[in-house]
């Protein structure tokens, strides 16, 4: 319906939690739309409104990452999961970090590669400076 929000509404009805991002609130002004109309928003409801940046969305994927990683290599849920996965998940991170570095340095090296080069522009502010500097010598600068 609306990809930009997500909507969380607790099955013993006390909360209803959005998500927005790219700042289209229309599908969480609408679950509100209805919670107002059905006299529900005024008894039960606290409604929790955040705009999630893109900080706040590495954030939550590195703090999911790091608890998925930690449930394994610590075992917390007793899931008695064999050894050899955790001998796999415990350095997962710097796994994860050279990763990371590889693809922002192939993203770097990708951009430069198709970077537009912008000649016109490049002439005009030659041009512009020449012309600055000529204005300069007749006020009696000296370069």
């Amino acid at each position: 319906m609306h990809d930009s929000n997500t909507i969380i509404k607790f099955a013993d009805d006390t909360m209803v939690v959005g998500l927005i991002t790219d700042d289209d609130e229309t599908a969480y002004m609408e679950e509100e739309e209805g919670l107002l109309t059905s006299g529900l928003l005024a008894l039960k409801f606290h409604i929790i409104l955040f705009t999630m940046t893109k900080l706040l969305e590495w954030v939550f994927g590195i703090s999911v990452i790091g608890a998925a990683w930690a449930l394994v290599t610590f075992d917390l849920l007793g899931l008695r999961l064999p050894e050899a996965y955790r001998e796999v998940a415990w350095p997962m991170p710097v796994y994860l970090l050279v990763v990371f570095g590889c693809y922002s340095l192939a993203t770097v090296g990708y951009r430069v590669a198709t970077f537009n080069d912008c000649e016109e522009a490049s002439k005009e502010l030659q041009a512009q400076i020449k012309e600055a500097k000529e204005d300069l010598r007749k006020k009696g600068l000296k370069m």
